[in-house]
């Protein structure tokens, strides 16, 4: 499994009780990358090519803007808001280790069109080898469907304090629909995943009059923006593993050898300050030695060694008994539980 780690360093300062008095013990955080999936994928390790069949089906539409609800849509506009779920998938895919590589193909293919507003079948069996065979991938994700719809509900406020009906300012509220269809093939043209996405987006304002509470609601563009944005990525996380990053912290005080295998860390050298951190381990002093522990554990994760990273945080646990050991321990156990599941979505055929 190819590992990738960032460290980024920042001084915390917190206070943790020490025996009876109490002194300032320095912890720094890093940030390394580690693996995220979903618990099943349909979609095998390979190279890909991605298709978006909706500026082909607007095309077909022959006009200049899309209908969706109480919204009219520029045409360009709404091809815009496809290829922002699809660069967003993308950005998903990168950083995937079960995606080589990602080809995108935009050439506007009879094979493609359809009714924008109705379901669409999947695409032709041997469309799909064609393409394959094209680029030599060994499948096709594409974006199939685009539904979009708006409405706007406005309704006046009453004074309570009022024996009449009298209004003082009216309440806004726009609901924005959008919902997607992704499906992916294998080389010989099989659909292998369906995936649905549908989303409901709410605002709202208060105006003197219905005009002024309705001028007030959120830019319409920067919601369908961020809509879009998160459909694409939610598609490419709920069924692809991938690289995420994680904050972890690690102690840096306590004792002159700790601050010096901080020096050590400072300067990239892990394993010299791990060395370090051994030998404080079987310290007669268990706080020291539990914090010692624990940056035995950070180190084996970094490391990709779990098991041993949870050998090392329950030394810590058994030391010292914080909520910071609490914590971690039950980090290290959910990525073990879910590692053999991830290095099986890696090296799937």
């Amino acid at each position: 499994m190819n590992r990738r780690f960032i460290y980024l360093f920042f001084l915390i300062a917190l206070t943790l009780p020490a025996c009876v008095t109490t002194k300032q013990l320095a912890l720094k955080e890093l940030t390394i990358q580690v693996l995220e999936s979903p618990d099943s994928i349909q979609i095998k390790k390979g190279t890909y090519v991605f298709l978006n069949r909706i500026p082909v089906m607007t095309k077909s539409l022959a006009k200049d803007s899309v209908k969706a609800g109480v919204l009219v849509i520029d045409v360009s506009y709404f091809e815009e808001l496809a290829w922002i779920a699809v660069n967003s998938c993308l950005d998903v895919m990168e950083l995937s280790p079960i995606i080589d590589n990602v080809i995108l193909d935009t050439v506007s293919r009879i094979e493609l069109s359809g009714v924008l507003s109705e379901s669409v079948p999947p695409l032709d069996t041997g469309f799909i080898r064609n393409i394959t065979n094209l680029y030599k991938a060994d499948g096709v994700i594409a974006l199939e469907e685009f539904h979009l719809f708006d409405t706007v509900v406005i309704d006046p406020l009453y004074d309570s304090r009022s024996k009449d009906s009298v209004i003082w300012a009216y309440y806004a509220r726009e609901y924005v629909y959008p919902g997607t269809k992704w499906r992916v093939y294998n080389a010989m043209g099989k659909l292998v995943l369906g995936y649905s996405s549908t989303d409901t987006l709410a605002w709202e304002a208060v105006g003197d009059t219905k005009i002024e509470a309705e001028s007030q609601l959120f830019p319409e563009e920067q919601v369908l923006h961020t809509a879009m944005k998160r459909n694409g990525r939610d598609f490419g996380k709920s069924n692809l593993p991938y690289w995420i990053n994680v904050k972890r912290v690690y102690y840096t005080s306590g004792s002159e050898e700790m601050k010096a295998a901080s020096k050590l860390v400072d300067s990239g050298d892990w394993l010299g300050a791990a060395e370090i951190w051994k030998t404080l381990i079987g310290s007669e002093d268990n706080k020291l030695a539990s914090h010692a522990a624990f940056n035995m554990a950070i180190v084996s994760e970094i490391n990709d060694n779990l098991n041993m990273a949870l050998v090392w945080i329950n030394k810590a646990w058994s030391l010292e008994r914080s909520d910071l050991n609490r914590r971690y321990g039950m980090i290290l156990r959910k990525r073990l539980r879910e590692k053999s599941n991830i290095a099986k979505q890696i090296q799937n055929p």
